[in-house]
């Protein structure tokens, strides 16, 4: 039953993620098509950031309860885990994509906005605590 209520929670936010997403696409797409594609890359880094927050998460959830100190690890390991990932994403698309880097900010913004908001709102995270 754990498992649906943490898949839920994800997809609800994957879902409000890519409504505002294409809002914001949308609005660079008055700009320029690689504006536009730009946002697209800024909202999938952080639909990707919110994946694999919630996929870390079940999979502790997951484990039995165990050495407080093997979960402390496990949670930095996870946040770093994400951070050097968003980094690389973002260097690919500055560097390797050369795209436009207000558009890109400004989708991934959005996408880590409504994480933030979906959290606080219903007073749970991603993966359904």
């Amino acid at each position: 039953m754990e498992t649906e209520r943490d898949t839920f929670g994800i997809r609800k936010i994957l879902l409000y993620q890519a409504i505002i997403g294409g809002l914001i696409i949308l609005a660079w797409v008055l700009d320029s098509t690689q504006a536009a594609m730009a946002a697209l890359f800024g909202v999938l880094i952080a639909g990707i950031n919110s994946w694999l927050l919630a996929w870390r998460s079940a999979r502790l959830q997951n484990q039995p309860a165990g050495d407080p100190q093997r979960d402390l690890r496990a949670f930095y390991f996870a946040a770093f885990e994400r951070f050097v990932i968003v980094i690389m994403l973002f260097t690919a698309g500055l560097g390797v994509l050369q795209l436009a880097a207000l558009p890109l900010l400004s989708g991934f913004i959005a996408g880590l906005a409504v994480h933030t908001v979906l959290s606080l709102r219903t007073g749970s995270t991603s993966h359904g605590r």
